[in-house]
């Protein structure tokens, strides 16, 4: 995950990616702006105009509400940065996760394992405003805590349906 600035864990109804997919995006080292990358990443992929700007979360809000997971990498690379704050990141979960993607994000749990990591769900926007009804901050999201953390903070679509 260090070479990339987000991952997009895919849900169910994205037009031609399947549900489980994950697409890293962005080089972490450029100085290309967050939100730019996702914008137009959101530009390529559907078929709706973003009017989102500004904050980064606040656009990968966009994704979130059409059922994907996305993972935010927020660490600055350069040799200072990365001794004093180490690397951190972002993982906002949409209101029901699938199967498939619960599966993928076990793999994926062990690219950022050495990450500060603040998982964030229930979101919604007020007055142009991201706001999350469950925040969990961890110093390491790990294969023994990850699941726990995604179910305080989102619901597993097939646990939902038993």
């Amino acid at each position: 995950m260090d070479n990339y600035k987000f991952a997009i864990i895919f849900g169910e109804g994205n037009e031609n990616i399947e549900d489980g997919e994950i697409r890293y995006i962005g080089n972490s080292r450029s100085d290309e702006v967050y939100s730019k990358d996702l914008s137009e990443f959101i530009s390529q992929h559907y078929s709706f105009q973003n009017t989102l700007t500004g904050n980064p979360e606040k656009i990968a809000f966009l994704l979130t509400n059409m059922g994907n997971i996305v993972f935010l990498n927020l660490t600055h690379f350069d040799s200072e940065s990365l001794r004093i704050y180490g690397k951190s990141g972002v993982l906002m979960l949409p209101d029901v996760i699938t199967s498939s993607q619960m599966r993928t994000i076990n793999n994926f749990i062990r690219q950022i394992e050495e990450y500060n990591v603040a998982v964030k769900g229930n979101m919604y926007l007020e007055n142009d405003m991201l706001n999350c009804g469950t925040s969990t901050i961890v110093d390491r999201i790990t294969e023994n805590n990850y699941e726990q953390l995604i179910k305080k903070n989102t619901k597993i679509k097939a646990e939902i349906t038993k």
